[in-house]
């Protein structure tokens, strides 16, 4: 779940905001995600608001493709080139998208509005920050995003996307999945 494989399936950062650009051979997709600030429903293990260790807004790492179109809230966008996986855009947020296996179900959730992790990191908190409240996080040299495994759930981890020293967009991603 890297920047990567978001421009794989047709999917750009520019700041904070998910844009749809096409897929593979130039095939022009509209549609801008992102801007949209909400207050989120939880699922009952979690509190409002709060992305992750689980899962966000209902949706959980893990979780099947079945349970989680079964949610109602999120809508099929695209396939990726190898057909394992899928990109989903949340019905009612365009600053939210899950990204998910046919093997693995849901992989990861990808965000960059008001969301918050537990530790009170989101969009727009400092490096500084994010070092304090994950001291085990590893920056890439190359992209600059951090990533940390979850404390007792060594299958997951945060993402953290890092534009001019601040947190532009956060992920949980399980640490297997097929969709590369």
């Amino acid at each position: 779940m890297q920047r990567a494989i978001l421009a794989r399936i047709g999917y750009t950062l520019v700041g904070s905001t998910l844009i749809c650009v096409g897929l593979g051979s130039g095939a022009a997709q509209a549609g801008a995600m992102g801007g949209a600030s909400t207050t989120s429903t939880t699922a009952a293990a979690q509190a409002k608001g709060t992305f992750g260790p689980k899962g966000y807004d209902g949706i959980k790492l893990g979780m099947s493709v079945k349970k989680a179109k079964a949610t109602g809230k999120i809508k099929h966008e695209l396939h990726t080139d190898n057909g394992k996986c899928s990109l989903w855009e949340w019905k009612n947020h365009r600053d939210r998208v899950v990204y998910t296996s046919k093997k693995f179900g849901v992989v990861g959730i990808v965000v960059s509005g008001k969301a918050r992790t537990p530790e009170g990191i989101g969009v727009g908190a400092t490096k500084t920050k994010l070092k304090k409240a994950y001291p085990k996080i590893k920056f890439d040299k190359i992209t600059h995003q951090g990533t940390v495994k979850l404390p007792g759930k060594p299958k997951a981890a945060y993402t953290f996307d890092i534009e001019d020293g601040k947190v532009s967009v956060l992920y949980l991603i399980t640490v297997a999945e097929d969709c590369e």
